[in-house]
């Protein structure tokens, strides 16, 4: 009876870190999109003071991204390093969407501040589960990185109302 427990656990710890897993690996394809996006919007943007701001939004994600490849590795797990289809199909759409905006910086702002909701969304479903495999230090490494995303997102808002 007492192998049979010590294996029911084994199981159960191995279950919660394949979640555990899955979860950050989710979390880096999200801020891959975020790194691609402001890529991609540091090209349309000529105003300097945007250029700063995408691009230290775009350093947010590679540092957000670094972190979770570094929680899975302690984990002995592979870092999904992916980017998924929807991802480039949004950023064809801020092609799009740019070239027939008559307010092209508005038209930007707009988009950007779409990736932020649809990132922070992202991180936020993960936080709010109750029965979450995520141990303590990996719901403060996700709390801290949701609360940069929800700064980064604060920051577009007052650039959308100037």
């Amino acid at each position: 009876m007492i192998w049979f427990t010590f294996v029911f656990q084994v199981e159960i710890h191995v279950m919660k870190t394949k979640k555990t897993i899955a979860i950050l690996n989710s979390l880096i394809q999200t801020n891959n999109r975020r790194i691609k996006n402001y890529e991609k919007a540091l090209g349309k943007v000529g105003d300097g003071y945007l250029k700063n701001i995408f691009n230290d939004f775009r350093l947010t994600s590679v540092l957000c991204k670094k972190e979770l490849i570094k929680e899975i590795l302690v984990l002995d797990g592979k870092p999904n390093d992916r980017t998924k289809i929807p991802g480039m199909f949004f950023r064809l759409w801020i092609d799009i969407k740019f070239a027939l905006s008559i307010n092209q910086r508005k038209a930007l702002l707009q988009l950007c501040c779409y990736g932020e909701t649809s990132a922070i969304n992202t991180y936020a479903k993960f936080l709010n589960r109750s029965n979450t495999p995520l141990a303590l230090q990996q719901q403060f490494l996700l709390i801290t990185q949701h609360s940069l995303l929800k700064s980064n997102q604060d920051v577009i808002n007052s650039q959308l109302v100037m």
